[in-house]
């Protein structure tokens, strides 16, 4: 049957602006419209009759079948969309967006192909998956490319038998860069991080930035996992180098975290994971360097993240509480006064030593609630001796490296003593020498705030930082603590005899106080107070009681369990 003859209005099609194949059942051309005409280089006489397979370039046998279908369907209603290729006259192939319908005139069924160059759309489409891949800062891939690669890697890696290596690289301090010089010089310094690391990969290495300034690195099929250690020294090494930003040298180093796959991970989760659990202990060995996963740190890591999620609610449910150490005046070993001491017990875990959760505290940021909390109970515990007419007690209270750069951190320490309404003498606070050495000019300006309102200081762990006797006279201090480092050998050790002996002298001539802690033993405690040290604090007095038995000390006044001690030496 002729198509001219039939009741479709030519008009219509030819002014549509796809390109039109009408196709009868015998797969023949029966029109086109001029659209079709420019698209494929073909003239509406050149075109009819033949089979409509001259439009189209798919080498899959049949495929020409599926279009037909639609003639013969009954049931068929909707549209088809289906991708191609077109063949133009010229033997040239371009990407086509087609519609397939089925029209239907006096008992007479028509396939209609409307086709579209899809050349457009598949660039904006490349270019949107292109960019949804990258990184907009760096250029590097995306987290989500990352992660995909990684799958289809480890599946490859699996069937041939082969390692596959993950690097987590985070940088330190960075946000000194951020914080100091801006975002935008930080942004630029992120870009050059990118290159550095992508000049130390192999060809066929992903390199990717998740966040911030922490970096992936996949490196498939390793011959060994020295060669992912290999690739972690090149970084390091290549970091050592400084960065020039607008005119600025600048200088950063990273610490970076190694898993492998299959020995210590088995997906593309724990091979992320893992590498950044290593990370994290390589910034725990003091940073710029590597650290090779480990199930070891893996159980320290985990016993880490159940401290971390139990701690949040301690101070709620009233699972921290103090515990109070003695410190004797070396003179008649009375009691002086005490340090607070935090303590945990957890319901079901039991007790939690300090040594376990307060790393975490510091890490986390929870160490700024330990603290606040820490003082507020010492100063109640004051203001309740006060009330119970017993002697009056300092307490001293350690500072945390958190507490005392918070720019509140004055403020919130007068709140507490005003709101307990205690004497303030009665609270020494806690400061390490190399915290207050950090930013010297900030640390007296505190301190002598601290000071004005009548709280007494202490430089705690003397001599382990910078052991920077010219600063003493400057810092506003009231005791000097000697480390117990020190006070452990003293006896033994005329190195540290020597020292202690002249901590001491120095420390008096400045009129500062002195208290010396550690003091285990009888030997140790003689040659202190033969040195003239003021105050001292050890498992020789005692270890660290309970509110009740400190109290039960005070009503006692001042046990005479020390004065032993000094008979023996009378003896």
């Amino acid at each position: 049957m002729d198509f001219q003859e039939q009741n479709i209005s030519q008009a219509i099609l030819e002014n549509l602006g796809e390109a039109v194949i009408v196709v009868d059942v015998n797969s023949r051309i029966q029109f086109i419209n001029q659209a079709a005409e420019k698209l494929f280089g073909y003239s509406l006489q050149e075109a009819v009759g033949k089979n409509f397979k001259i439009f189209f370039h798919e080498p899959l046998l049949g495929w020409h079948q599926e279009y037909l279908d639609i003639l013969q369907s009954e049931s068929f209603r909707k549209p088809v969309l289906r991708e191609s290729t077109g063949m133009r006259r010229d033997g040239t192939t371009l990407p086509l967006d087609l519609i397939l319908s089925k029209m239907t005139t006096q008992n007479v069924s028509f396939l209609i192909i409307s086709a579209r160059n899809a050349l457009k759309r598949k660039t904006i489409t490349e270019q949107v998956k292109y960019q949804a891949s990258r990184d907009p800062l760096t250029g590097l891939a995306s987290k989500e490319f990352f992660i995909e690669r990684i799958n289809t890697i480890l599946n490859a890696a699996k069937k041939a038998n082969q390692m596959v290596g993950v690097v987590c690289c985070n940088l330190d301090r960075f946000s000194l860069i951020n914080n100091t010089l801006g975002r935008n010089i930080g942004d630029e310094f992120l870009e050059k991080v990118g290159k550095r690391i992508k000049n130390c990969s192999r060809e066929g290495d992903v390199i990717s930035r998740f966040a911030g300034d922490e970096f992936y690195v996949l490196l498939p099929y390793l011959k060994s996992p020295n060669d992912s250690v290999g690739f972690s020294n090149r970084l390091i090494d290549s970091l050592r180098y400084p960065f020039i930003v607008e005119e600025r040298e600048l200088y950063i180093t990273a610490s970076l975290g190694i898993s492998i796959f299959p020995t210590l991970a088995s997906d593309s989760d724990s091979l992320i994971s893992n590498a950044n659990l290593a990370m994290r202990e390589a910034k725990k060995n003091g940073r710029n360097g590597w650290k090779l996963f480990s199930i070891e740190s893996n159980i320290k890591t985990l016993d880490s993240l159940m401290i971390y999620s139990q701690l949040h609610g301690a101070v709620k449910r009233k699972e921290l509480f103090l515990n109070f150490q003695p410190i004797v005046d070396a003179r008649n070993l009375t009691l002086k006064g005490a340090e607070a001491l935090v303590r945990w017990t957890h319901p079901e875990l039991g007790k939690i030593p300090p040594s376990d959760f307060i790393p975490v505290a510091e890490e986390t940021g929870f160490i700024d609630a330990i603290g606040k909390f820490v003082m507020m109970s010492a100063c109640a515990q004051i203001k309740a001796w006060q009330d119970q007419k017993l002697p009056t007690t300092p307490i001293s209270v350690n500072v945390s490296t958190p507490q005392f750069k918070s720019e509140k951190f004055v403020d919130i320490v007068c709140e507490i003593l005003e709101s307990s309404e205690m004497n303030p003498e009665l609270l020494h606070l806690e400061v390490t020498e190399s915290l207050m050495m950090e930013n010297v000019e900030e640390s007296i300006a505190k301190l002598k705030r601290l000071r004005e309102y009548g709280i007494k200081l202490c430089i705690d762990d003397f001599g382990t930082g910078y052991s920077s006797f010219q600063y003493l006279k400057r810092f506003p201090v009231d005791i000097l603590k000697i480390d117990q480092s020190f006070v452990r050998d003293v006896v033994s050790s005329a190195g540290d005899a020597t020292i202690v002996s002249a901590m001491i002298d120095i420390a008096h001539r400045l009129r500062l106080e002195t208290t010396a802690e550690g003091v285990e033993n009888r030997e140790q405690m003689l040659f202190l107070r033969e040195q003239g040290c003021d105050y001292l604090q050890g498992y020789l007095f005692d270890r660290p009681k309970t509110s009740e038995e400190f109290t039960q000390l005070l009503t006692d006044h001042y046990s005479d369990r020390w004065k032993s001690l000094l008979q023996k030496e009378a003896s």
